[in-house]
């Protein structure tokens, strides 16, 4: 689904009388509901040329505005003891914007996914948190959110559990096992370039 300006500007004047907040702070909240890091970035995408389409820029946005309230975090919001409401608030709205523009890691984490096969029913052994750090053995740091958000957009069907930011997929076990093997075959390697490295730098007698 795609939002026009006059969308988001109609949404922030609901947020504003919702929340009373100022209206520029509403058009920013209406515009990372939409998807948009902020109105600004609304703004800029509405106003760019049909020519530079990203297909996995839209499928970002796409996802953020299906789901409002999938951030990095994962989904829902980081709560602490410590922090005020207003805290809370302010943490997930840069949480959101944060994954609303991190686009390369999107993009990595969907070509991984692509080599993950998904099954007829949820995988409830492995959440979005468990999934991430198995990714990111091979393509570098990915939040919580990012994993979430490149899995819908490839059509995983995802398990809400109350109170939890980590969702399940229905992703295959077999895939997984495939996955570590892989990982722990690139870890064998990179010990033996490093040994053969270590031995080749020692001074002959």
């Amino acid at each position: 689904m795609t939002f026009s300006i006059s969308q988001i500007k109609r949404a922030a004047t609901r947020i504003k009388k919702s929340r009373g907040v100022a209206y520029h702070e509403a058009l920013d909240l209406a515009s990372q509901q939409a998807g948009f890091a902020n109105f600004a970035h609304a703004q800029q995408s509405q106003a760019s040329n049909s020519n530079h389409f990203d297909p996995d820029v839209e499928a970002l946005r796409r996802i953020l505005a299906d789901h409002p309230d999938l951030s990095d975090y994962g989904l829902g919001k980081a709560v602490s003891f410590r922090w005020t409401k207003a805290q809370v608030e302010e943490h997930f709205a840069k949480s959101r914007e944060s994954i609303a523009v991190n686009i390369e890691r999107f993009r990595a984490t969907r070509d991984w996914l692509r080599g993950i096969a998904k099954i007829k029913t949820i995988n409830p052994k492995r959440s979005s948190y468990g999934m991430k750090h198995i990714a990111e053995a091979e393509i570098g740091y990915i939040t919580n959110g990012v994993f979430i958000a490149a899995a819908l957009s490839l059509g995983f069907t995802m398990r809400r559990y109350p109170g939890s930011p980590n969702p399940s997929f229905n992703i295959s076990e077999r895939s997984i096992t495939d996955a570590w093997r892989r990982i722990e075959e690139q870890r064998r390697r990179a010990a033996q370039d490093w040994n053969l490295r270590r031995f080749q730098a020692q001074p002959s007698i």
